[in-house]
């Protein structure tokens, strides 16, 4: 089990497994959206270990000074996570193709 686990999956199942991956006390954020009216989860399961689960999108225009401030002065690289770099021609391609973070230029 994880600390912190991220669900972007957007089903019913994603957000189950990734509530039942979530060591006692962690984290399990939800950001996909779930279209279904009524989304099971395990809430005893989750109660019993204390797991928080947070539902929505990040808020990050909060931290984006600090982030560029990181940026600006190279103490940050996004680079890092980055395996591949596509136009934006290439982009369905890419897309279907196994990939950690794509980059899309024009």
């Amino acid at each position: 089990r994880f600390g912190v686990v991220v669900d972007a999956g957007a089903s019913r199942e994603t957000l189950a497994c990734a509530c039942r991956a979530t060591r006692a006390g962690g984290d399990c954020t939800h950001v996909g959206i779930i279209y279904e009216p009524e989304t099971p989860i395990p809430l005893f399961e989750m109660y019993s270990s204390g797991i928080n689960l947070h539902v929505g999108r990040a808020m990050a225009r909060a931290d984006l000074p600090d982030l560029l401030a990181l940026l600006d002065r190279g103490d940050f690289n996004p680079g890092v996570v980055t395996d591949r770099v596509v136009s934006f021609d290439d982009a369905a391609d890419a897309l279907l193709a196994p990939h950690n973070k794509l980059v899309f230029t024009p």
